[in-house]
């Protein structure tokens, strides 16, 4: 048999061009045809710049910011970085964001994190990108920062980011929840509170709903957090699991930490975000921020810690223009009622912005509030209707 004259097979190289990856794409049922301006321009900037350790990229609402994400994350992935992590502000956001890399499976290759579970395997083998929430990675017992430390992040809707990894690291200890260790704590710091006349304000904000919160002084504080760490060990936090993530980042920072009373409510928090202190933003990690609502550098440095080293602007139209807002005091020949908006459900989507649960029952006519389980659902149910209500209590 003659061997010369077979051939090597030919190597399949991956694209790295994010313009490239989405030009691959297979011909499926909703996915676009083409990239809006917007968008080929943010990844063709990127792709100039992928060296660089922070860039930041501004599109507006409705301009295709996910698919720009999720290309890029994909890019990062066939150029051989590990771990590549995209987080979304919400569980709901993780899910709609899945949804949209579903649409190009095989050219969009990831895995959906939630709840401490992968969907598949495609990430930890190193074959595509990890789709989670913040919490997944900012909180202080991270599997993902443990075992699977990544190599680049792609903070999606970046403006939510400061609140979000604040969250990691605030205990919040409610008469509700933790009645017990509430009570204990609010006695240890009662002194105080008595000592520099403050007492009678101290006992009205944390059972008077309507009153302002108060917050502890740092010598309090340092003298009392030795007793501060043991009543939260004896109460069993190690093994809380709503308490225990954020305990892991502040048990030997106390000292360090605002303690802030309110109305049944006692949170525990570092006063300023320990930043440097996070692995993701001290070594050496390709980090994109993405972002509709962050316009000012100021923003950025505070929410990250830093003024990102490229910062990608598209000028476009896409996303403006496509929402209807009404405000009740601006319509005054029109009563904003449940029958106003019940006409006007019947031929398009109406969501009710409500501050709270509570007020929410004045809509129950035209519509309630899903539950924590079931909000997800709701609201993609509610994306795919063509008219109809959805409350989002809060």
């Amino acid at each position: 048999m003659d061997f010369s004259q077979l051939k090597r097979p030919t190597r399949n190289v991956k694209p790295l061009d994010p313009i490239a990856i989405f030009e691959r794409r297979p011909s499926l049922p909703n996915t676009p045809n083409d990239l809006w301006r917007g968008q080929t321009e943010a990844l063709s900037e990127w792709h100039k710049n992928r060296a660089a350790s922070d860039v930041f990229i501004a599109l507006n609402t409705g301009a295709g910011k996910t698919l720009v994400g999720l290309l890029i994350a994909q890019s990062l992935v066939n150029e051989g970085v590990e771990n590549v992590t995209y987080l979304c502000g919400t569980n709901d956001l993780v899910f709609q964001t899945y949804r949209e890399a579903e649409k190009f499976r095989g050219t969009i290759n990831c895995t959906l994190r939630i709840s401490g579970n992968f969907t598949n395997s495609l990430f930890e083998t190193g074959k595509g990108f990890c789709i989670t929430n913040y919490d997944s990675l900012f909180n202080g017992l991270s599997i993902l920062q443990r075992n699977h430390f990544p190599g680049a992040v792609i903070f999606d809707d970046a403006h939510v980011a400061e609140r979000m990894i604040r969250q990691s690291f605030t205990l919040k200890i409610t008469a509700s929840s933790h009645s017990e260790l509430f009570k204990e704590i609010t006695n240890l710091f009662k002194p105080h509170f008595k000592e520099v006349g403050k007492l009678a304000s101290f006992e009205d904000i944390i059972d008077n709903p309507f009153q302002s919160s108060i917050m502890a002084s740092p010598s309090a504080i340092k003298e009392k957090s030795g007793r501060l760490y043991t009543l939260l060990v004896d109460s069993g936090i190690k093994n809380d699991n709503n308490l225990k993530y954020p305990f892991n980042h502040l048990k030997d920072n106390l000292v360090h930490c605002a303690v802030v009373f309110d109305y049944g409510t006692v949170e525990i928090a570092p006063p300023f975000l320990p930043l440097f202190s996070l692995p993701v933003f001290s070594r050496n990690v390709r980090r994109l921020y993405l972002s509709a609502s962050l316009n000012y550098k100021s923003d950025i440095a505070r929410a990250f810690g830093r003024i990102p080293d490229i910062s990608i602007e598209p000028k476009n139209d896409a996303g403006n223009g496509e929402r209807l807002v009404l405000f009740a005091e601006e319509l005054s020949k029109k009563k904003v009622d449940t029958e106003f908006v019940k006409s006007l459900s019947e031929k398009h989507k109406v969501l009710i912005a409500v501050p709270s649960y509570p007020q929410a029952k004045t809509w129950e006519a035209v519509g309630t509030p899903p539950t924590s389980t079931n909000f997800s659902e709701k609201l993609q149910e509610f994306r795919e209707a063509s008219s109809g209500t959805f409350v989002p209590g809060i």
